[in-house]
């Protein structure tokens, strides 16, 4: 901005990020300005500014454009808007649409490791339900880490049920406390941010709705929850 100001710039402030962003540099400048007559320096120049800002401030409508069409998507995929209860659900898709949802908690250190069985069949299941779980699990598994760590999710066949793991690099459950986390109020977050309900209804999801399991295995380096269930929901 110092040497915008120096070749004559008016308002030096308002291009400079833009051609920054580009990679202008200061011999670009001065060669650009030298071109010119010292009264015609700052239209030009400022001329050139904005068309980069212009070009800057296009990239990131395009950006935000598609980002949001990427949530709307998921947001659609997510809900299952005007579909049965009951489908066929692609458990990876439907993981990847939880971790669209809460992108905004994955700011921090973060790193996602995502471990997919390769033609992993659809599940028979209560598919708007099935999300609740996978948003309770993820959510548990970034607020365990405070910001940073590796949240890993896993899918596997197991004969005819299919197998869902959420492990995080936390500090693990307490012993005291693991035999309580499905228990209904029951949480160890702060008076207002937890409802204890969360657990308790996914394990409700699982076990009851889908004759499934829902269990964990914790420690200091971490916890994992493993959730099976089968590839068709049983009828009463």
């Amino acid at each position: 901005m110092a040497r915008l100001e120096t070749v004559g710039v008016n308002a030096p402030w308002d291009i400079a990020p833009a051609m920054a962003s580009f990679g202008w540099t200061v011999e670009q400048i001065d060669a650009t300005a030298e071109a010119f007559s010292p009264t015609n320096r700052n239209v030009v120049l400022s001329w050139l500014g904005a068309q980069l800002a212009a070009r800057q401030l296009t990239g990131e409508i395009e950006r935000s454009g598609r980002a949001i069409s990427d949530i709307v998507g998921a947001v659609k995929s997510y809900s299952y808007l005007d579909q049965a209860a009951v489908q066929p659900v692609d458990v990876a898709r439907s993981l990847e649409d939880t971790l669209m949802i809460l992108k905004h908690k994955l700011k921090g250190e973060i790193e996602i490791v995502r471990a997919f069985e390769d033609d992993l069949p659809r599940v028979e299941a209560y598919a708007g339900e099935l999300n609740q779980v996978w948003t309770n699990l993820i959510d548990n598994a970034i607020d365990a880490m405070n910001g940073r760590g590796m949240l890993t999710l896993r899918v596997r066949r197991l004969g005819q049920s299919l197998e869902v793991r959420v492990a995080d690099t936390g500090p693990g459950i307490p012993a005291e406390i693991a035999a309580r986390i499905f228990d209904p109020f029951f949480t160890t977050k702060p008076q207002g941010v937890g409802t204890g309900l969360g657990l308790h209804i996914a394990h409700n999801i699982i076990v009851n709705r889908h004759r499934g399991s829902l269990t964990f295995d914790t420690g200091p380096r971490g916890t994992e929850f493993k959730v099976v269930v089968p590839l068709l929901l049983a009828r009463d």
